[in-house]
């Protein structure tokens, strides 16, 4: 800035000059024009450049030269010179200045400067003193929105208690209001009874450890506490988390049964999870979430805490319980089609009842077709069934490698359908049986029996080892 100053003070020196040379010339001419020469020093080299312009062109051309020179010397985004009305104003980049230890700001040569000149510059200074001012300010209002929202996140709480399964008013209305805006149930359908047969009602015995089987009688005989029924734990607290996943005398420490998983947020329950214990998996069956925490992932966040569960179990002392199980898988709806995101994980073959690993090739086999044998295919990691025995498992291995899949002998049809298990009233009975009874109108034996042949062409043999739920709509 000292350099320039100097070299518009030879400029106006020169210009002086040269204005009383050629006063007569301009008086003549009349034009408001004057011829100046001006000498610039670029790199050591006197360059002499004679303009015929006027005072706003000669600013122009000066601050031009100025910048150019600043971009040489690599100091282009620190300062830079503008023409304003026939004077130069130069800026500095106020987020480039570099800071003086006492935390001032260096002093700059200030240039002599024409009154519109003190004008600009006032003009441009008041905003970054205000700016200065408020910075301060500023920095001290960011500190505390920051140490706000870190306070709001660690305010969150996310508690997870394991309830023996019963009928909670609080869960069924979760339940309806799930059921009724992902799965767009009708609020008739959602009644307690039909709750409490789908995710309530269970056939397994609650079997609970020894040691804790006492402490169960008195706490019912003294009821639950308000707000703490079952089993509770806080997912940021590995201690508890442990305590309540520990395992007493080879099984886990809730012990063997069907329970409700339930998810408190900041005392709001959130999700349930409905799951049966049992001494070699923890079965899924169910998991139902408030849809205001969609964006949670809520269900992702459920199965892999079950998963957790399962491991901690089995780490504490439950070394038969080493599976997770969840459910059947159905490939072509979306689902029951995630499941397999969950690696590894193994499905049953319908027919050997041995466990296949899911890989490309399983998944490409469902693609092709509707009903596959998985442990026909190729490339594939087996694993027995711990619930067979041995030498059923091997007799049944050479049975089929003896007789081969072309060479099995195709059992009647109508004998399949006689003897298939239906489900009805909570007691299975044979359809053959059912439809000789007199029970059902002709015209429900010939639908029923429709349909059941349709089912049983899907699944195939496995048909025999399964039970087919009656429709209830067909049903006396």
């Amino acid at each position: 800035l000292a350099a320039a100053a100097r070299r518009w003070q030879r400029h106006k020196q020169q210009q002086q000059q040269q204005q009383q040379q050629q006063h007569s010339t301009q008086r003549q001419q009349g034009n408001g024009n004057f011829a100046g020469a001006v000498t610039i020093q670029q790199e050591g080299t006197a360059v002499n450049r004679t303009l015929c312009c006027s005072a706003d062109q000669l600013a122009q051309v000066l601050a031009e030269q100025f910048n150019a020179l600043a971009a040489a010397n690599a100091v282009a985004g620190q300062v830079s010179a503008a023409a304003v009305q026939g004077h130069i104003n130069f800026a500095v980049r106020h987020n480039q200045r570099q800071q003086q230890p006492n935390g001032q700001q260096p002093q700059q040569p200030q240039q002599p400067a024409q009154p519109g000149q003190r004008q600009q510059q006032g003009r441009l200074q008041r905003p970054q003193q205000e700016h200065r001012q408020q910075s301060p300010r500023l920095e001290q209002q960011q500190g505390q929105q920051q140490q706000q929202q870190h306070q709001t996140v660690q305010q969150h709480q996310l508690e997870i208690r394991m309830v023996p399964n019963q009928f909670i008013q609080e869960e069924y209305e979760l339940y309806c209001k799930y059921q009724m805006q992902q799965h767009n149930d009708e609020p008739e359908e959602l009644t307690p009874k039909r709750y409490k047969n789908f995710l309530v009602d269970t056939p397994l015995i609650p079997v609970m450890p020894p040691e804790q089987q006492q402490q169960r009688r008195q706490q019912q005989q003294q009821g639950p506490a308000p707000g703490n029924a079952g089993l509770s734990s806080s997912s940021s607290c590995s201690d508890a988390v442990a305590a309540v996943y520990g395992a007493v005398g080879g099984m886990p420490a809730c012990g063997y049964g069907s329970f409700h998983q339930q998810y408190w947020l900041d005392h709001k329950l959130i999700a349930v999870g409905v799951v049966d214990v049992l001494p070699r998996c923890l079965s899924s069956k169910y998991f139902f979430w408030d849809p205001e925490y969609s964006w949670l992932s809520l269900g992702r966040f459920g199965a892999l805490q079950e998963i957790k569960w399962t491991q901690a179990a089995y780490a504490a002392g439950a070394s038969q319980l080493c599976y997770y199980y969840m459910g059947y898988y159905i490939h072509t709806c979306p689902k029951m089609a995630y499941k397999a995101e969950y690696a590894p994980s193994e499905l049953l073959c319908p027919e050997r009842q041995v466990w296949v690993r899911i890989n490309p090739t399983v998944l490409q086999a469902f693609d092709a077709a509707p009903y596959v044998v998985l442990s026909n295919l190729t490339g594939i990691q087996v694993k027995p069934n711990l619930s067979v025995s041995k030498p059923m498992l091997q007799a049944a291995a050479n049975a089929t490698a003896q007789q081969g899949p072309q060479q099995q002998q195709q059992p009647d049809p109508q004998q399949m359908l006689d003897a298939q298990v239906l489900f009805l009233l909570k007691q299975p009975v044979r359809w053959g049986t059912l439809k000789e009874s007199g029970v059902l109108a002709k015209e429900q034996v010939s639908v029923i029996e429709e349909r059941l042949a349709s089912w049983q062409a899907v699944v195939g043999e496995t048909a025999s080892h399964l039970l087919y739920a009656a429709p209830s709509d067909l049903l006396p």
